[in-house]
């Protein structure tokens, strides 16, 4: 079984090999799959393909950090309150100029 899938994320170590030109190093995702050679192609996210990647080089990317998300409230009364209720109209706090004008 193969340890990517097609669309997967994956962050590309760079690989020199003496004697030949620098190959690319980035971030990328996935395009297909060869679990017969152990490879994957890659499409650069600023640009560019890279084929024939071997599984050793690429490494899955964790966009959260490894952090799991927290809990997001959907409830935002408090526990005091049974139902949502419209907070108070504001004071309308009369400008200098209306003021002044006032006799």
């Amino acid at each position: 079984p193969s340890p990517f899938a097609p669309g997967d994320l994956v962050h590309i170590t760079g690989r020199i090999v003496v004697g030949a030109p620098g190959r690319d190093a980035g971030v990328g995702r996935v395009t297909s799959v060869n679990p017969a050679a152990g490879t994957v192609d890659v499409k650069y996210v600023v640009g560019g393909r890279a084929r024939h990647v071997a599984w050793s080089d690429a490494r899955p990317v964790d966009l959260d950090g490894g952090r799991k998300r927290g809990h997001v409230p959907t409830n935002f009364l408090l526990p005091s309150e049974p139902e949502w209720r419209a907070p108070p109209p504001d004071r309308k706090i009369p400008r200098k100029r209306e003021a002044a004008a006032r006799p």
